[in-house]
């Protein structure tokens, strides 16, 4: 099933016994686990019918023991397990998963990790119950994942404020669903939210931020790119490397494209590299700028210090010294 259909399943009360969670990505478990937790009982029937566990501090036979409960005054008995992948001998579950209490609902939270698919117990889960794996995004997702939840939320989000956002909260969607819920009600319905918007109220500078210190980069404006990269130096837990470079190289992994495509037309470009056509401007001056052989070489530079972010053969330079030495081999190719 997939987190739309499970969603829809619950507001309209349709529950299954078991709810199994996994997977990198937390915030699609959260979102399930809260929808749950909200609507399987009344705030006055917790008290009797909603059990919490937390894996390492449980065992298996307390989960089984309070799911086999009846509900008191209640249509369902709620058990969640959160910490799920702390669980010892998890797989211990499987007995009740075969034949589950249908007046219960039960939820077990399995962060980072996901079954076996191939052994007996996932096979049941899947059979018996909901077996849900949440899975990161990939970067070029999370944009359009961004203005669908922006959509769903009634928050007019303009493309450039989109951008910002993504720019620098990256694929934390968790962080990225909160600041649009916190535009929503500050905003008058329909307001388009512009980049002040955000850098009002959601605290990201326009000024200094990762989408100005590429577009600095694709216009060659060493003047601009120096000031932003020393303030990413000073400010390296709000820009780290690791969130830059990878910006960067997929930039000029785009830049690539262009170069290497058959085809002049603006749509068919767009479409190529995945951008609105609002940037294509953008994009094609930055080709300009940087020839494809300059290119190749920024793009196997951007790798090198892509691992030195990393940590590895580093040097001892520091986040902002990373950072300025790139941006001078890009200019200076």
């Amino acid at each position: 099933m997939t987190f739309e259909n499970i969603i829809s399943d619950i507001k309209q009360r349709k529950f299954s016994p078991l709810y199994f969670l996994q997977g990198e990505e937390d915030f699609f478990i959260d979102k399930i686990h809260d929808a749950i937790a909200e609507t399987v009982l009344r705030e006055e029937e917790r008290d009797f019918n909603q059990s919490i566990f937390y894996g390492k501090d449980t065992q298996v036979s307390q989960i089984i023991e309070s799911a086999r409960r009846f509900p008191m005054m209640a249509e369902y008995n709620l058990v969640i397990v959160r910490e799920g992948q702390s669980l010892k001998k998890i797989e211990e579950l499987e007995p009740y998963a075969k034949n589950p209490t249908s007046s219960t609902v039960l939820v077990v939270l399995y962060k980072g990790k996901k079954l076996d698919g191939r052994k007996s117990f996932a096979k049941t889960v899947a059979k018996q119950g909901v077996l849900f794996e949440s899975k990161k995004l990939y970067d070029n997702q999370v944009a359009p994942w961004l203005s669908d939840y922006a959509r769903s939320k009634k928050v007019n989000l303009g493309l450039h404020a989109q951008q910002l956002l993504v720019e620098n909260l990256g694929s934390n969607l968790g962080q990225l669903a909160n600041a649009i819920e916190k535009l929503g009600i500050i905003l008058p319905e329909g307001t388009e939210v512009s980049p002040k918007h955000v850098e009002q109220y959601i605290g990201i500078s326009r000024e200094y931020n990762v989408f100005e210190f590429i577009n600095a980069i694709g216009n060659k404006d060493v003047k601009r790119v120096y000031e932003i990269a020393e303030h990413f130096g000073n400010n390296p837990k709000n820009n780290h490397p690791i969130l830059v470079i990878g910006q960067l190289a997929e930039f000029f992994y785009k830049l690539m494209m262009i170069h290497f495509s058959s085809s002049k037309d603006k749509n068919q470009i767009c479409s190529l590299i995945g951008i609105k056509p609002f940037f294509f401007g953008q994009y094609m001056q930055a080709a300009k700028n940087y020839p494809a052989k300059t290119v190749v070489k920024i793009y196997s530079k951007l790798r090198e210090y892509d691992m030195r972010s990393k940590g590895k053969n580093n040097g001892g330079t520091d986040e902002g010294g990373l950072l300025r030495e790139l941006s001078f081999y890009i200019l200076n190719y």
